[in-house]
């Protein structure tokens, strides 16, 4: 009888532990996602998931994570669940202050059974304003480099085990990892916005007459953006896309792009190729994969006659129908190398004239109204 309580007892913390694992894998796997899902690898997404995930991994609901500043010596709150923002926006400490602060000096976990009547307690009145009593804290370390603190409360006393601790010190690692995945991330993301400004800078330098001209295609079509009710994702996209969207002329040559005649059949058809050039050049940036079509289709018409695969109407990427806009309203109201600009009245009346035909109709409206509302027409 003894033997078969034991197995039983046995059986029993071995399924609790599977459980146990199974629900933490379960978590990061979703915080995981939430890495691979976001197209900027957003850290303020990570975190206020983590904050949301950690409290339900060891059954409670009340969290805090606090992450260290650009001083290196203030915990400050960057995610909570389950706090009031009174609470929440006061509750920056120094390491080494209070019982979350200390965990950031030790570096170890701290469980509190009861938090009320601490004299380490940093903010006595908050905690019993909001009912906590119970805590976990947990250090956010790299390599024992402190990044942050992760603290679970509840309103029972001693609500947390030795398990709880463990588990919630597992996942704050995981969190470490991520915040490193980002920041590494966001400097391969500098890096690459760095090669595309001086691509584009080198574009221009060859063209005295299109010096700037990317930027300002990229504010008109921001502008349409708006007007349109572009979606947040696609406005930034769309951001790229403007000042990239002439990349690969850089391929084309500096006889061509600055000829003041007529260009012959070859010479247009070789720059009818840049929007293809610009593709490939951009290729390997895959944060840019989405937007591709745009500028690979900014000069397609509305009415199918456009290059470089004759789209037509609605088959064209939105993105590339309001860049083609914003770039030829640019294009008529600047100097060119074959003739001189016009005023922004008469190009306004183009881009009318030209609706169905060349441009979107929807797309014109909505530059025609934001025009005649900032009295540029």
């Amino acid at each position: 009888v003894e033997d078969v309580t034991a197995e039983l007892k046995a059986e029993s913390r071995i399924k609790k532990k599977l459980h146990m694992i199974s629900r933490e894998t379960n978590f990061i796997s979703k915080l995981d996602r939430q890495f691979i899902c976001s197209e900027e690898s957003s850290l303020e997404k990570v975190l206020k998931q983590s904050a949301e995930i950690a409290p339900t991994l060891i059954g409670a609901d009340i969290c805090n994570l606090r992450i260290v500043d650009s001083s290196g010596k203030i915990l400050t709150s960057r995610a909570s669940k389950g706090l009031s923002k009174r609470y929440v926006s006061k509750s920056a400490m120094e390491i080494g202050e209070g019982i979350t602060g200390r965990v950031g000096l030790v570096k170890k976990p701290i469980t509190v059974k009861d938090m009320l009547g601490r004299k380490d307690a940093k903010f006595p009145e908050f905690i019993k304003n909001e009912g906590l009593h119970s805590l976990i804290s947990v250090p956010i370390l790299l390599k024992n480099e402190l990044l942050g603190t992760l603290t679970v409360y509840d309103k029972k006393i001693a609500a947390f085990t030795k398990g709880d601790s463990k588990l919630l010190m597992n996942f704050a690692n995981h969190i470490a990892i991520l915040i490193d995945n980002i920041k590494t991330h966001k400097k391969i993301f500098l890096s690459y916005i760095n090669t595309i400004k001086s691509l584009v800078s080198a574009v221009e330098a060859r063209d005295t007459y299109t010096r700037g001209h990317s930027e300002k295609v990229t504010k008109f079509a921001m502008d349409i953006a708006a007007g349109i009710g572009l979606p947040k994702d696609d406005k930034v996209m769309l951001a790229y896309c403007g000042r990239l969207h002439d990349i690969g002329k850089i391929a084309i040559s500096d006889s061509i792009l600055n000829k003041r005649g007529t260009l012959t059949v070859a010479e247009m058809a070789e720059i009818q190729l840049h929007p293809a050039k610009g593709v490939e050049i951009l290729s390997n940036l895959k944060f840019l994969e989405k937007g591709m079509p745009a500028i690979k289709y900014h000069h397609e018409r509305y009415d199918g006659k456009g290059y470089p695969e004759g789209l037509k109407g609605k088959d064209i990427p939105v993105l590339a129908r309001i860049i083609g806009c914003a770039d030829a309203f640019d294009a008529m109201t600047s100097d060119r190398a074959y003739r001189p600009k016009m005023n922004a009245k008469k190009a306004l009346e183009e881009l009318k004239v030209n609706r169905k035909k060349q441009f979107d109709p929807e797309v014109v409206t909505a530059f025609t109204s934001i025009l005649k509302s900032r009295k540029l027409t």
